[in-house]
């Protein structure tokens, strides 16, 4: 295989001088990283971790010399690779492991997912009624404020006070209509311009 192998590699390193490139020019065109064309024009098959990787190269740079590799790609086989080293798996088994028994989820009645839930609800349920509850309590104890000033510096009494009404007035601006804006360019001008 040595003969064989430094065959390519004398044959790809002619290709390239009669080319007149040099080993950067086809880098430069081809991609193919620099220790990957020293090995090919060397012969030096060992490079390659793989017989995939070394067909691939070879294959793309005797194409891009216009080098008849089709021998040498057949004869790349993976015996050459490992032929000195003792084939070993790529990993070793280890000691069984204790069988762990997953539930069938069709078997599982699903009882205690049905209780957290119903706990989680009725939780959220009352934290929204304890909240509507305090916030209740604090409106009506602002709208206290507003309608007696003072009980707060007198202080609040253990009974509440009696809940009384609020009445709001709301004073009207007068409506005024298009002929009248106009006729009255003076008079401060309506929020709303109704048009009949």
């Amino acid at each position: 295989m040595d003969e064989f192998s430094d065959q390519i590699g004398g044959r790809l390193t002619e290709a390239r001088e009669a080319a007149g490139l040099s080993v950067d020019d086809v880098i430069f065109r081809t991609r193919i990283p620099r220790g990957v064309i020293t090995a090919l024009e060397a012969g030096d098959f060992t490079f390659f971790s793989s017989p995939t990787y070394a067909k691939s190269f070879l294959g793309q740079y005797s194409e891009f010399l216009d080098v008849e590799a089709g021998q040498w790609l057949d004869a790349l086989k993976p015996a050459y690779f490992i032929a000195d080293e003792t084939a070993s798996p790529l990993w070793q088994m280890s000691e069984p492991r204790k069988e762990i028994r997953v539930r069938d989820p069709a078997h599982s009645s699903g009882w205690l997912s049905s209780l957290g839930f119903l706990v989680l609800t009725g939780g959220i349920a009352l934290a929204a009624y304890k909240g509507y509850e305090f916030f209740e309590k604090r409106f009506e104890a602002e709208v206290d404020e507003i309608v007696n000033p003072g009980a707060e510096a007198k202080g609040r009494s253990a009974t509440p006070p009696p809940a009384r009404e609020l009445s709001l007035t709301v004073e009207k601006e007068p409506v005024m209509s298009v002929e009248q804006a106009v006729e009255n360019p003076a008079q401060r001008p309506p929020r709303a311009l109704i048009v009949r």
